[in-house]
């Protein structure tokens, strides 16, 4: 499966990726901003996943916890529900998370996807940037593998 990714600050800039992943009938991955995943916490992203999916019921969405290299955050995140995480740290602790997120049923990405940052982009052509991210073959990767690249393109 698909999932073009996109780095997502706030609900508005959720709710117009998701729009376009109902629209275009394409499965996406939310990804929290690395330097923000602390702040955010898990309850956040559940709450958000929960939110988009009563709004956007034909969305098929991946809503994920960038722990950037801090493995007590990736591993307090999928103890606490996140559906995945993403974790860029030493590969002794890339493989335990691992584990521990199989064994939890979660989602685990050890590099993060080139991913869409939302932020940048205004509320009025959040929509059609969307759009195009998801149209570009480029830019989609297969998160279930977890083959992404591990540089991170922000736009």
């Amino acid at each position: 499966m698909t999932r073009p990714a996109f780095i997502i600050h706030d609900l508005e800039q959720a709710r117009a990726a998701a729009a376009v992943a109902e629209e275009l009938g394409q499965p996406i991955l939310l990804l929290t901003p690395v330097d923000m995943a602390a702040a955010l916490g898990t309850l956040w992203t559940q709450e958000l996943a929960r939110h988009l999916r009563r709004v956007f019921p034909g969305a098929s969405i991946l809503v994920m916890f960038d722990c950037g290299d801090r493995a007590a955050l990736a591993h307090e995140a999928l103890r606490a529900g996140a559906e995945g995480v993403c974790f860029t740290g030493p590969a002794d602790q890339t493989e335990g998370l691992a584990e521990v997120a199989a064994a939890l049923g979660r989602t685990f990405l050890a590099h993060r996807p080139a991913a869409l940052g939302l932020a940048g982009i205004s509320p009025k052509r959040r929509i059609a940037a969307a759009k195009a991210w998801i149209s570009n073959p480029e830019h989609a990767r297969n998160v279930d593998s977890g083959g992404f690249p591990e540089k991170s393109s922000k736009h």
